[in-house]
């Protein structure tokens, strides 16, 4: 047999006649696109085709993220010009005006309002949109059927905020406890200073990975000119905040460090490395309070995909919003979470599905739907 032809065309493609010259291997199996949803214990099973495929969940963090940093925020501020305006010449309701109608005295009240407003939007947005697409994807069950030759398999679809991609993360953090334990380790947790960025929490989570990555980078060459291994785990966190300052650090950014096989980094070194705010240093050598380094940032970054305490939600949310790694690590440090693909395999389609009790009553629902779908054509009678 040939491959299967996948297509959203309703009109089937007829078969070569016995006579014209084909052989009959030629002729192949087609897609029944009128069984394309098919009900099931009650559940509906849809089939898409791979071009077919809405691709906007997997993407949705970037096209909420552009709709609020070109549409959503100028308008907030012309809306808080507005407000501005009317209080200032005692109008009884907001009225739409023209930039160049705006006093300059105006000005002097509207960066404290608009950096406030800002900041309160993008958490309450971020983590708006974040509970709006997890609920979407948490209401159903998402396939692919990938085949190599006559073999076929499934795989299922899930974010890094579903239950099986928690046990994953658990089981690695879980081992890397075990194998590093016992090791020397040094943590390092790097902030923001506000101040620096104009106490803009869009512009501290924009810029946070970039200047990570550019300490990282040096860090690294002064531990290979002193001979030291540069082996580490990160995680990105905002922070919960304080009452005594009305938590107004809360969603700020930072991250955590975890170097293996260092008894202590120097803080003179940190600092040089990062002066974009504050650092904290804990080692096995100087025995701080964190006694353990690997054992506390390991703790960070299951909490990250297991608790849902309001603050870590938000932390999720942010997470998701900037389109930021939960972790990250050294190559070759822990075990890859998939498998590197072999590029025989094709995916067919993309199977939907109301959730079961568990996945292995899924694919098999799935592979009892898959036969009905294909029909090998009868011959055409000349």
């Amino acid at each position: 047999m040939k491959a299967l032809q996948l297509g959203s065309s309703r009109q089937a493609r007829k078969p070569a006649p016995e006579g014209c010259g084909k052989p009959a291997e030629a002729r192949f199996c087609l897609l029944d696109t009128s069984y394309s949803k098919i009900q099931t214990k009650n559940k509906k099973i849809r089939f898409i085709p791979v071009e077919n495929a809405d691709r906007s969940l997997k993407k949705r963090n970037r096209l909420c993220y552009d709709y609020y940093k070109n549409d959503f925020l100028p308008k907030l501020g012309k809306n808080v010009l507005n407000e501005l305006y009317c209080k200032y010449n005692d109008f009884g309701k907001t009225i739409d005006f023209d930039m160049s109608e705006y006093p300059i005295e105006l000005y002097e009240h509207y960066d404290k309002r608009i950096e406030k407003m800002t900041n309160d939007s993008l958490l309450f947005y971020s983590e708006k949109v974040f509970l709006s697409w997890y609920r979407k994807v948490s209401r159903s069950s998402r396939y692919i059927l990938v085949r190599n030759g006559d073999k076929k398999h499934l795989k299922k679809l899930i974010c890094r905020f579903d239950d099986q991609y928690s046990e994953m993360i658990k089981n690695r953090m879980n081992w890397l406890m075990w194998e590093y334990g016992n090791e020397n380790a040094c943590s390092v947790t790097l902030t923001l200073n506000p101040s620096n960025f104009r106490n803009d929490k869009l512009c501290m989570w924009e810029v946070i990975t970039i200047l990570a990555n550019e300490f990282l980078t040096r860090l690294r060459r002064w531990l290979k000119h002193k001979g030291l291994p540069c082996r580490y785990i990160r995680c990105i966190e905002s922070m919960k905040g304080i009452s005594k300052n009305d938590f107004v650090g809360r969603g700020n950014p930072h991250i955590h460090y975890c170097f293996f096989g260092l008894k202590y980094i120097p803080k003179d070194v940190i600092d040089s490395f990062w002066p974009y705010g504050f650092n904290f240093i804990n080692s096995t050598a100087k025995n701080h309070k964190v006694r353990y380094p690997i054992h506390y940032i390991t703790k960070y970054i299951t909490k990250t995909y297991t608790e849902n305490d309001p603050d870590n939600t938000l932390n999720q949310s942010l997470v998701w919003f900037f389109n930021k790694n939960s972790f990250d690590h050294s190559s070759k440090l822990v075990y890859p979470l998939y498998k590197p693909g072999s590029g025989l395999w094709v995916c067919d389609f993309v199977i939907e599905m109301d959730p079961l009790e568990n996945q292995i009553v899924e694919m098999k629902e799935i592979f009892k739907a898959v036969e009905s779908l294909y029909k090998t054509p009868p011959p055409m009678v000349i």
